[in-house]
């Protein structure tokens, strides 16, 4: 039985630094910066219907339907949808005259809750690395620079990204907001141990040891009507396995010191959802990270945006002058 469960280990560590050579390329090789909008309808059409304002969607600098020099990736995150930190990505992109793109993640943003839920559960971490690197195609198509900033698991799947072999210059900087690294709510020892529980175990068996942890269901405490515009408010619990295998992945996968791009984090030490400190270090181990503490947020995680009002100006300003710093604008 050791044998059997450290076979399954290596296994697992090897699939999990490794990625579908495809993701270099996701997109129609026939696709246009005229397409970008089509080509996002298409895909958003095929879980639809959405929540109001829930599309994936561009706005374009100066209004012109054209590359701009310089274009800002907004990725969410899990169980999120696109406005999670509006108007903060907006203004940034304002600030430094990009388009700005707002990526829905598959399986995100769906009106029904059943069917939301649904979903969520089958989305595989494979699902969202293919996703963020349709972001990224998309992005090169919007903008000769690419900015992506990227909210929680949005900013997990920005880090690992970015030390992808396949990703050239046109990758400018990274801005992250509470980005995921580990899971805050068990403590760092015994989420150690559970990450691998959960991904060695066969799926039944490791969805029984998520929903005894949590129950079946997980809830988003209810915080503004608003955010039920914007956030899947429940879904199986289960569907947290792919997110730990995302965390995992940049765990034993990306080296954050060969990370040469500009990189800057928010996060808030109270966050009882993501570990504070393993992002904290990860940002310190990158050789251009910088990292802004933000302790005066209305919600430790989704730490700026509709639901934290108070740091939109704080987090949109510093975001913008850090672009500028690094020359890009």
């Amino acid at each position: 039985m050791l044998l059997i469960l450290l076979a399954r280990l290596v296994l697992v560590r090897r699939l999990l630094a490794t990625h579908d050579p495809s993701l270099s390329a996701p997109l129609p090789p026939s696709l246009t910066v005229e397409g970008v909008e089509e080509y996002l309808r298409e895909r958003d059409e095929r879980e639809a219907p959405l929540k109001p304002g829930g599309a994936s969607n561009v706005r374009w600098a100066k209004g012109v339907r054209e590359q701009a020099e310089v274009v800002v990736v907004f990725v969410h995150g899990f169980s999120a949808g696109v406005r999670e930190v509006d108007p903060v990505d907006e203004q940034m992109a304002a600030k430094i005259g990009a388009t700005l793109l707002r990526f829905r993640l598959s399986a995100h943003g769906i009106s029904d809750l059943g069917r939301a839920g649904a979903a969520l559960k089958v989305a595989t971490r494979d699902v969202y690395l293919r996703d963020i690197a349709i972001a990224f195609a998309l992005a090169k198509l919007l903008g000769r620079r690419v900015v992506l900033a990227g909210c929680s698991t949005g900013g997990s799947l920005a880090v690992w990204l970015a030390a992808q072999p396949w990703v050239g210059e046109e990758l400018a900087a990274l801005v992250l907001f509470a980005p995921g690294f580990a899971i805050a709510k068990l403590g760092t020892a015994v989420y150690d141990c559970l990450k691998w529980l959960v991904l060695l175990l066969p799926r039944a068996a490791s969805e029984t040891v998520l929903n005894t942890l949590n129950g079946p269901i997980n809830r988003v405490p209810v915080i503004s009507e608003e955010q039920k515009t914007i956030w899947t408010m429940a879904y199986p619990t289960s569907a947290i396995r792919h997110v730990i295998g995302i965390y995992v992945s940049i765990e034993v996968g990306v080296k954050m010191r060969r990370l040469r791009l500009p990189v800057l984090a928010f996060a808030n030490p109270a966050d009882k959802v993501v570990d504070f400190g393993r992002t904290k270090s990860n940002l310190h181990l990158m050789p251009r990270g910088r990292f802004e503490s933000v302790t005066d947020s209305e919600m430790a995680h989704t730490l700026t945006g509709p639901l934290s009002p108070s740091s939109v100006d704080f987090c949109a300003s510093c975001s913008a002058q850090f672009l500028i710093d690094n020359g890009i604008r």
